[in-house]
């Protein structure tokens, strides 16, 4: 089967991830695929129509069409499969998630002239439900072959973590009242893996500038990862990669129980979930206070992890799906 693969933003994770690392697995398995950047001009355009003709089924990632743009895409004659692992309907700035009509109108005209969708998680495919296409849900994996942190109890402080972009770190500062109440009672360094570094008053803090060469191992450098979330629209529509980050790296997890984080963590059983300030304490200082309750819970989260968060397992999902929608369309 062949394949073309156009994805939004080199600079955007989801590309990364969901495209460019998914290529070669879908390779893997049997297709030839080609991975390009959205078009930027008419001329490039005019070569992708050439290059879709070639092809069995055209993967969109993430990216809106605006008006102009999803009239070309109609001039491209193989089914249209969309993928996207974010909220893209909403905005999502300093004042909340809120409704945007540019946002929803350019969803809308892309749910009609796609075929077929990969959604990241069931709150994201809720929003595609009613087009009467077929819909698959699967996450943005994760590798299996990551360093692992060793499962030996350690002397010195504990490694709490947190992995994501500047434009996220609001999340980890709504935590620094729980985590200045820990440090009152439990030694540890807050590990800061990103390209900035919050301010959080009360904590030793590592920053350690991301890398993609470098994050795995670093991430198996934790003891304990987190990822807390406020409740809205947006954040509903993430898709706990950090968590499966962390979990593949083996190592214990604390996460707010929104969206797909509830999915993923089996409270009690691969991590725990923490909704208000004291159950962050109490979730966290349980695990700084017990080693074995840690080794425990990181080994369930890296079975998790194992069971169909792979990229072996996703792109056999992947594959499957849009082999299907490609023998059902009549082009």
């Amino acid at each position: 089967m062949r394949l073309l693969l156009v994805y939004q933003d080199p600079r955007l994770a989801s590309s990364r991830i969901r495209i460019q690392r998914m290529a070669p697995y879908l390779e893997a398995l049997g297709a030839r695929c080609e991975v390009v950047p959205y078009p930027n001009s008419w001329r490039v355009k005019r070569e992708l129509l050439y290059r879709a003709a070639h092809a069995d089924a055209v993967v969109l990632q993430r990216k809106l069409p605006s008006y102009l743009d999803a009239v070309w895409w109609r001039f491209v004659r193989r089914p249209v499969v969309f993928d996207f692992d974010d909220a893209i309907m909403f905005r999502d700035d300093a004042a909340g998630s809120h409704v945007s009509r540019t946002r929803r109108a350019r969803f809308e005209r892309t749910r009609r002239i796609c075929a077929a969708f990969i959604c990241g998680n069931e709150y994201l495919a809720a929003f595609v439900a009613g087009s009467g296409k077929p819909v698959l849900v699967a996450a943005s994996p994760v590798p299996a072959d990551v360093p692992r942190r060793p499962q030996t109890l350690q002397s010195g402080p504990a490694r709490i973590g947190w992995i994501g972009s500047k434009g996220n770190l609001h999340s980890l500062v709504g935590l620094g009242g729980a985590l200045r109440r820990l440090a009152r009672e439990h030694d540890f360094i807050l590990t800061v893996i990103a390209d900035a570094a919050p301010q959080i008053d009360g904590c030793r803090i590592e920053h350690v500038p991301w890398k993609l060469e470098t994050q795995e191992a670093e991430l198996a450098r934790l003891d304990i990862g987190v990822m807390p979330l406020i409740d809205s629209p947006w954040t509903r529509g993430k898709c706990a990669y950090k968590l499966l980050q962390y979990m593949a790296a083996e190592v214990a997890v604390v996460a707010s129980p929104v969206g797909m984080n509830a999915t993923v963590v089996a409270n009690g059983e691969t991590g725990l979930l923490a909704a208000s300030e004291d159950e962050w304490v109490t979730a966290i200082g349980r695990l700084l206070a017990d080693g074995r309750l840690r080794a425990r819970l990181a080994a369930a989260g890296r079975r998790t992890v194992e069971s169909g968060y792979t990229y072996q397992a996703v792109s056999r999902r992947w594959m499957e799906f849009v082999a299907a929608v490609a023998h059902a369309s009549p082009v």
